[in-house]
């Protein structure tokens, strides 16, 4: 189930009121720490007869590089902590006709307390101004 977007300050009451079974306060408080970076999250949990203790935090951005750095931030970030190494692979991303973006970041937290970033990616198409490409798209796969 996903709720948002969210407001990252009422979190622990609601996870209290949907008697969410996670039982790592201090992780909780980085994976939003980190998702407070973003212009918005959602909150994904896995639900079945119960709240079950692992829940995901949806990262979004409304724009997407190179129009918004602090991707690159959350990046960084997620890298430093050791969660996302192939995620440095989209800084700098440039804009062609047709885009792979990452729509949106998802952090983890998972019942051991441990935390993992996934990237979810996005196609679209973009009219590209011209000069806005910073390499000729015959280098972009090199």
């Amino acid at each position: 189930m996903v709720v948002g977007p969210f407001p990252g300050a009422q979190l622990p009451d609601y996870l209290a009121r949907v008697s969410w079974r996670g039982r790592s306060p201090r992780r909780l408080g980085a994976a939003t720490q980190l998702a407070a970076l973003a212009d918005r999250f959602n909150l994904a949990l896995d639900v079945g007869d119960v709240v079950r203790p692992r829940l995901g935090l949806e990262c979004f951005f409304d724009r997407q590089p190179p129009d918004e750095p602090r991707w690159g931030a959350l990046l960084d970030e997620l890298v430093a902590r050791g969660l996302a190494e192939t995620l440095t692979l989209f800084r700098g991303q440039p804009v062609f006709v047709l885009v792979r973006t990452i729509n949106y970041l998802k952090l983890l937290l998972h019942p051991d307390g441990s935390l993992e970033a996934k990237a979810y990616l996005g196609l679209s198409h973009v009219l590209v101004a011209p000069g806005r490409l910073r390499r000729p798209v015959s280098e972009a796969r090199a």
